[in-house]
């Protein structure tokens, strides 16, 4: 019985190792933002699914296995509300710079610096937006990328039906 339950472990960490793999190319291999969201994240959790799956016949109690199923839950739920916000920050325009810019502004300004967490922007216009406050020149930068995304969206629309 141990040989049989090491083989489904051995072919489900596997197919689950194969499945992170896949995700992994496909973040390297699609285009945009979203294409890529979608394969990573979709390839991730049934590769974890698959990992936990061969890991339960393994596990020494009926404890460790519903550890296992709640770290699998846990990491279900946070993939989805990352993959989301991606999603949204990508539809809106933002580039992942700009957000590493602000939040490093942010604990610069809190006192942090760089070994805090901070990053240094190229322009200055993240300590800018975090030194007046955050709400007016957030708005505003806000409104810019509302404003360029709907004129890429715009641009996307005309190139299709051309």
């Amino acid at each position: 019985m141990s040989f049989t339950l090491d083989i489904v472990t051995i072919t489900a960490v596997s197919a689950g190792a194969l499945f992170f793999l896949a995700g992994t190319v496909g973040l390297l291999r699609f285009p945009d933002p979203l294409t890529r969201l979608h394969a990573l994240t979709k390839a991730d959790n049934l590769g974890l699914g698959l990992v936990v799956l061969g890991l339960l016949p393994q596990a020494g109690s009926l404890r460790d296995g519903l550890k296992l199923v709640c770290v699998w839950l846990l990491v279900l739920l946070a993939g989805a509300t990352v993959s989301q916000l991606i999603a949204r920050a990508a539809l809106d325009g933002v580039t992942v710079r700009q957000l590493i810019d602000v939040e490093g502004a942010r604990g610069r300004r809190r006192g942090g610096g760089a070994e805090a967490g901070g990053a240094r922007d190229g322009d200055g216009r993240a300590d800018e937006i975090v030194g007046r406050g955050l709400e007016p020149a957030a708005g505003e930068l806000r409104a810019q990328l509302v404003e360029r995304s709907a004129a890429h969206r715009r641009e996307q629309v005309r190139g299709e039906r051309v």
